[in-house]
């Protein structure tokens, strides 16, 4: 819906035919096009009007929304925690199906049902918790061969290459996060940023896609934050879609370590 300052108690119902492709960095946003009926001829050229969008998603036929912090990403599974009693703290790891995403929600398409409560915040730390008593967990995934690590993506040859460029990058961006050296971090995450973008993403799965433009995204959160305990928390979501493409990468010429704290970032946990 469209509101004009002229006719601020009258909504002009818009589609939006095109969304421009590239973002604005500096006012983080994108220009889009809509197509209107204006046939009193009340919306004149020049006037300033704000507007609200509506998403009508036919994946999810439930219309299940979670936020996207009860998410945690294993390779291609995503997985929440499920609340199982209502009295007692007792959570259950599930696998669900991801549809579109909406701001920082996303839709269900299957895996969870109407009225079950998930986990939002706090996710990795019940989950380290459930790696320590050894029960299913992010990283042991029960009922299966050998409790796999997660299913491995699905990464073409040519953006493993360029991927693996900035993995020395990462390196230098983590032991400025550890000196706390907020020139260094911002210096290296812009650096970060310009590679990123040069690399093609366009053949890999979604899910590959959504966790390069993340990415991105939080590089530049990191790049133009002044404080360093904001750019530590973009840090942690950086990591949180950084590690799951390094952890499909093949061919290495040496060992990767990935450490996990679960009393990082508040108790939530975090990787790097």
């Amino acid at each position: 819906a469209i509101i004009a300052n002229s006719y601020s108690n009258k909504n002009f119902k818009a589609q939006i035919s095109f969304i421009e492709p590239m973002l604005d960095t500096q006012s983080r946003t994108v220009r889009v096009r809509a197509t209107l009926n204006n046939p009193e001829g009340l919306l004149k050229p020049g006037m300033f009007v704000t507007g609200n969008v509506s998403q009508k998603d036919g994946s999810s036929s439930a219309g299940l929304i979670i936020p996207a912090s009860a998410v945690l990403w294993t390779g291609e599974r995503s997985l929440v925690y499920v609340k199982t009693d209502k009295n007692t703290p007792l959570f259950e790891m599930r696998e669900v199906t991801l549809g579109n995403r909406s701001g920082e929600n996303y839709n269900i398409a299957s895996g969870l049902t109407a009225g079950e409560e998930v986990v939002t915040n706090g996710t990795f730390t019940i989950d380290a918790a459930a790696q320590l008593q050894d029960k299913k967990s992010m990283m042991n995934q029960v009922g299966e061969a050998s409790a796999m690590k997660g299913m491995p993506m699905e990464l073409s040859k040519n953006f493993q290459l360029d991927f693996q460029l900035i993995l020395p990058d990462y390196m230098v961006l983590k032991e400025a996060f550890v000196s706390s050296n907020d020139a260094q971090i911002s210096a290296v995450a812009k650096k970060m940023v310009t590679a990123m973008k040069k690399i093609n993403i366009a053949s890999l799965k979604n899910m590959v896609q959504s966790h390069v433009n993340t990415i991105i995204k939080t590089l530049q959160d990191i790049e133009t934050e002044n404080k360093l305990e904001e750019q530590r928390k973009a840090f942690a979501i950086l990591n949180e879609n950084f590690v799951p493409i390094t952890k499909a990468l093949k061919g290495l010429s040496q060992e990767i370590y990935i450490q996990k704290c679960p009393m990082a970032a508040d108790n939530k946990g975090a990787l790097w």
